[in-house]
């Protein structure tokens, strides 16, 4: 059975999504033992930075898909490797993946050798970071583009060879069915369970999504941070990956194998929340439809404008009547990702103190 999804939502929804869930530091850490268990076992997540090079290359302003973090070691606190870490959710392939990796890499060491020169204290030779590279590929079919810079380069064999080896490490969603993703022990493979379920059809989509939100239920108890935000994550791809007609049916999953009362409040809350956001974002689109230009921007209005709304809603449903300066807050936030966390935290909040914009 084939869907149709949009092309925009399709771009978006997804880069958006694994971006904000990778830098939680247990999805990133059980991303990387799934991988390399020992090279996991010696880095500290939970002291993971991202990068910020914003200023460095002024010409290539937006690397979207790319997470670069910095992480300590354990044994060595002071040391750290780059984890290049490469998002990619298109149906065809990168095929200058393997450049454009090197080339945010070159551009990391190049900071670092600008540092060691411009240091009047330094006082041995310049000792560069190690960096990792990793394709996160979370497209339906496998990955079957470029790998290596040899296979960018012209010419005879003899000298493709020549390129600079640059091993870069592939996680590949579609080599792994949903069945081995379920059997994992990591509740972030768990839930990518659902993400690799997502064209299948209506039954077998709804007994994925039954079995991954089971298997989070025991996170409600002895994580409550990283489960709610899992089952927003689910949630919120089935909300927006799934024919319309199927919504009601996987809400009622979610809430079916909820542990406990409080849980089965706030998967409701997640749903309603989700829901009519996503009914505002397409009711925008549709106003703007035949439009060519400016469609994008005019979606990105509609979803802050919604979130923006569900946002003071949900916090007058909480605390009361807002003060004007809140609000003012709210309605001048500009940020989609952190108005969605916003949201999703809503029903943890103790004070409106503790909110994040």
């Amino acid at each position: 059975m084939t869907f149709e999804f949009d092309p925009e939502e399709l771009h978006q929804f997804p880069d958006r999504l694994f971006r904000r869930e990778l830098q939680i530091p247990a999805n990133l850490r059980e991303l990387i033992e799934d991988l390399d268990i020992e090279l996991a076992a010696n880095l500290d997540f939970e002291r993971a930075e991202l990068w910020k090079r914003e200023h460095i290359f002024d010409d290539w302003r937006h690397f979207e898909r790319d997470l670069p973090f910095l992480i300590p070691y354990r044994s060595e606190p002071n040391q750290h490797l780059l984890l290049c870490l490469l998002l990619e959710h298109q149906s065809q392939a990168d095929r200058l993946m393997p450049l454009r990796m090197l080339v945010n890499s070159s551009m990391f060491w190049e900071n670092e050798w600008k540092q060691w020169e411009s240091s009047s204290s330094r006082t041995g030779p310049l000792e560069l970071t190690p960096i990792v590279p990793i394709v996160f590929h979370t497209g339906l079919t496998r990955w079957v583009s470029n790998r290596t810079l040899a296979e960018l380069v012209r010419g005879p064999d003899e000298l493709r060879q020549l390129a600079p080896q640059w091993p870069i490490r592939f996680w590949d969603l579609a080599e792994r069915t949903a069945e081995e993703l379920l059997t994992a022990s990591s509740p972030w493979l768990n839930a990518l369970a659902v993400v690799r379920a997502t064209r299948d059809e209506a039954s077998r989509f709804r007994s994925v999504f039954a079995t991954a939100v089971e298997r989070l239920a025991g996170l409600a108890s002895r994580e409550r941070m990283r489960w709610r935000d899992l089952m927003w994550m689910l949630i919120s791809w089935a909300l927006r990956r799934r024919p319309r007609q199927e919504r009601p049916g996987l809400v009622e999953v979610a809430l079916e194998y909820q542990p406990d009362p409080n849980s089965q409040k706030e998967v409701e809350t997640m749903s309603t929340t989700l829901g009519q956001t996503l009914e505002e974002w397409a009711e925008q689109r549709g106003i703007e439809r035949g439009v060519q230009r400016g469609v994008q921007q005019g979606i990105q209005r509609g979803e802050l404008a919604a979130s923006r709304r569900l946002l003071c809603r949900l916090l007058e449903k909480q605390f009361g009547s807002l003060d004007e300066g809140l609000r003012r807050r709210i309605d001048e936030a500009q940020d989609l990702e952190r108005l969605e966390q916003a949201i999703v935290d809503c029903p943890s909040l103790q004070s409106l103190e503790e909110l994040q914009l």
